[in-house]
């Protein structure tokens, strides 16, 4: 499991390091480097997918993130041309340290050799690749979210794979595909519910986030589309866009991962966008009502 990351001439980091739990919220003000820990993950983790990585490269710009060039990730500070990240983790996993040089030729990071340095050795890249952020399954969702519309593209890949797209565009794909799927009898999230199929405990943690609304969805095959919105108990609600309930949820990017990484959160922005929504509720929500004992909170700031 994947519990600390060291970064070191990254962006605003000059050196940096930090832990992550189960739940982890990035919290502090514009600028700080919230958005730049998120990245740092996500670059290694479109470098490994693609195999780059194994050849030495950092994959700067693609589908997760796009950094710009190796002027731009070198921090401004760095007494040294290199940049590095170091990752550690519990469970016999092996610290693994990966440096890139910069150079001021190609404007590039590369490993001096074809694999990066890791250590102790390289069977400790060899342990990661297994592991998020590096490899297993990880969903991201980017603040710049898809935005209201009625309808989303639908795909049976994505559904399958569990692929929920960058900007969030395949949620409610996946929902619709899987609404008739049981949750475990484990799951923290569906206590003393009589079903555990998950469109029923989507709905009822629905009505405690904004009571009496519904999620409606309807699949178009014809068209590669899902019909989404919204349905009230109450009369004269008026039915909106599906669009407008991310929004509500201020402009935040997320990381996730089912290996039990964790769930990485970077908050800031306005989240009073929708006065019915209960916010004291959503942590709990996410994870069950024992969060809190497993949340790292880390404000970050340079």
């Amino acid at each position: 499991m994947f519990r600390r990351l060291k970064l070191t001439n990254f962006k605003c980091f000059k050196s940096a390091e930090l832990r992550f739990a189960p739940l982890t919220l990035l919290c502090g003000l514009n600028g700080m480097g919230k958005s730049s820990v998120i990245q740092a993950l996500l670059v290694l983790r479109q470098s490994a997918t693609s195999g780059e990585l194994l050849e030495g490269r950092l994959v700067l710009g693609g589908d997760l993130t796009d950094l710009g060039t190796g002027q731009d990730v070198l921090c401004e500070d760095a007494e040294l041309d290199q940049v590095e990240f170091e990752l550690h983790g519990d469970d016999g996993l092996m610290p693994c340290r990966l440096s890139f040089d910069y150079s001021r030729t190609s404007n590039e990071l590369r490993a001096k050799d074809r694999l990066p340095a890791a250590e102790p050795g390289s069977d400790a890249l060899e342990q990661w690749r297994e592991v998020p952020p590096l490899g297993g399954r990880l969903i991201y969702v980017n603040a710049e979210r898809i935005g209201p519309r009625k309808f989303y593209p639908y795909s049976e890949v994505s559904a399958r794979q569990g692929n929920l797209g960058a900007r969030g565009e395949y949620t409610l794909n996946y929902l619709s595909d899987r609404q008739d799927e049981a949750l475990s009898s484990t799951d923290p999230r569906c206590p003393d519910l009589a079903s555990r199929r998950l469109g029923e405990v989507i709905d009822h943690w629905l009505q405690e986030v904004t009571p009496g609304a519904h999620l409606q969805l309807e699949t178009v095959p014809d068209a590669d589309a899902i019909l989404a919105g919204f349905s009230f108990d109450r009369p004269g609600d008026v039915r909106v866009g599906s669009g407008s309930l991310p929004q509500a949820w201020g402009n935040s990017s997320a990381i996730e991962s089912s290996d039990g990484v964790c769930g990485l959160t970077n908050l800031h922005g306005n989240y009073g966008a929708w006065p019915t929504i209960r916010w004291p509720r959503l942590i709990r929500i996410c994870t069950g009502p024992d969060t809190m004992r497993n949340t790292a909170f880390s404000s970050v700031c340079t």
